[in-house]
């Protein structure tokens, strides 16, 4: 129990600041507890855009002593421990008081009864704050350290719901936020550590050569990357992503770790929510990340990290660059099934008025007869409802139409192809045009 609540940094070096989050972190419905606390924190974010920051006003000096009694035990432990940890916080209550004066208000800071006390009161205010995130269906994650959290979202309103839930939620314990440290913001958090302007970790990234990438190296290069972007420093930002592909490419660089992989992507895909005018270096990026992955269940992993953006993509970002790289990856990572998955939901939550024809363009591939034979039948649909198929050509759908055209090896649909080939069986070099020279170079 004691170890879930407490982190001792044995190995901790002169790059650490005293205040930095590395401990209380990830709650998530059950109080887990990660070895590895930086790169699970870097996993809580996730993709998430928009950051709510916020820490409790003098919080030891605020603590009651006697919240301990209102702690929900049967969320904590099991039923069997329940009457000896009811009496250890009964336990805890006087022994807070006795080396305080017999104050019940507050607690004094150091002592590791008040280390334990404070984790105790926080763990149980976590699981009301997840159950709160629950109830009003708030798409947030969260971390903590102590009394300082941060609340991860793609929906700045999200954010703005849970503070106001929030101040209420502290108000009832005697506690309160700190009003002149709260901030809403898009993007990374500015980096608190001595190691920020340490060039090694970019020439970690532009003079390699067969380097294995463990997590020191990610962690050093993820906080210089971000604070080289809180900079709006974005030629250095683009030519780095383009070294960093660059050196994948060539196996200069080698991700051994897949959980490191994950991350990765996380933060990457991250940046092109933040900065969008980065969006293809960040997916030329990714693509290479996982062209040079070959285990299957970390591609799957991936793919699945991917598909989890769907619904945030087509919501703010319809219609751009970055819907159309985002579907150029992942109809690339995915197999034939996972590929027909992406198709069907996108057909589902999309008016047939506000089909992207890049989009079903880029889910086109060779050997996928499922999903092409599925996009050919929308197309078909659509041009029934037009009735007008000799008018086809001069519209957006002669891109997906050529598109099936060459990986259907030219087998489609008689209506289809007579738009590529006249009654008398030969080639309409007209209507082909820079069709016809894509499929004798494909």
């Amino acid at each position: 129990m004691i170890s879930a609540m407490l982190y001792d940094i044995d190995d901790a070096t002169d790059d650490m600041k005293e205040d930095q989050a590395i401990g209380f972190i990830g709650y998530n419905d059950t109080n887990k507890f990660f070895d590895e606390s930086k790169l699970q924190r870097f996993n809580m974010e996730m993709t998430y855009p928009y950051v709510l920051q916020i820490d409790l006003s003098k919080f030891f000096e605020n603590l009651y002593t006697h919240l301990l009694s209102q702690i929900n035990d049967n969320n904590l432990f099991s039923n069997e421990i329940n009457n000896d940890f009811n009496y250890f916080l009964d336990w805890l209550d006087v022994y807070n008081q006795k080396i305080n004066d017999n104050h019940t208000k507050g607690i004094i800071q150091g002592p590791i009864s008040s280390k334990i006390t404070a984790e105790l009161l926080q763990i149980s205010l976590d699981q009301l704050i997840n159950e709160s995130i629950k109830k009003n269906k708030l798409d947030i994650r969260f971390t903590r350290y102590v009394d300082d959290y941060r609340f991860y979202s793609r929906r700045s309103y999200d954010l703005t719901s849970i503070k106001n839930k929030l101040t209420k939620l502290f108000r009832q314990y005697e506690l309160s936020i700190n009003e002149s440290k709260i901030k809403i913001y898009k993007g990374f958090e500015q980096q608190k550590i001595a190691h920020l302007k340490n060039n090694n970790s970019i020439k970690n990234i532009t003079e390699v050569k067969n380097h294995k990438y463990n997590l020191d190296d990610y962690i050093r290069f993820r906080d210089n990357f971000i604070d080289i972007l809180n900079d709006k420093d974005i030629p250095t930002i683009k030519a780095l992503l383009s070294i960093l592909r660059k050196n994948i490419n060539n196996k200069d660089i080698i991700f051994t770790d897949k959980d490191i992989i994950s991350s990765l992507i996380m933060f990457l895909i991250k940046i092109s929510y933040v900065v969008t005018i980065l969006t293809s270096q960040v997916y030329k990026l990714i693509y290479s990340i996982i062209e040079k992955i070959d285990e299957e269940q970390t591609k799957n992993q991936i793919w699945e990290i991917l598909f989890n953006e769907f619904n945030y993509i087509e919501e703010s970002f319809p219609e751009t660059d970055l819907e159309a790289w985002y579907f150029f990856v992942l109809s690339n990572t995915g197999n034939s099934d996972k590929n027909n998955i992406v198709f069907q939901k996108y057909k589902k939550n999309t008016d047939i008025s506000d089909l992207n024809v890049i989009v079903l363009t880029l889910l086109l591939k060779k050997g996928d007869n499922k999903t092409n034979n599925d996009i050919q039948e929308l197309i078909l649909d659509i041009i029934n409802i037009k009735k007008n198929i000799s008018s086809i050509p001069q519209t957006k759908w002669w891109l997906p139409i050529s598109k099936l055209w060459i990986v259907n090896n030219k087998d489609i649909d008689k209506k289809l192809k007579n738009l590529f080939i006249h009654n008398n069986k030969n080639l309409n070099w007209e209507s082909l045009g820079l069709i016809e020279f894509l499929w004798r170079n494909k």
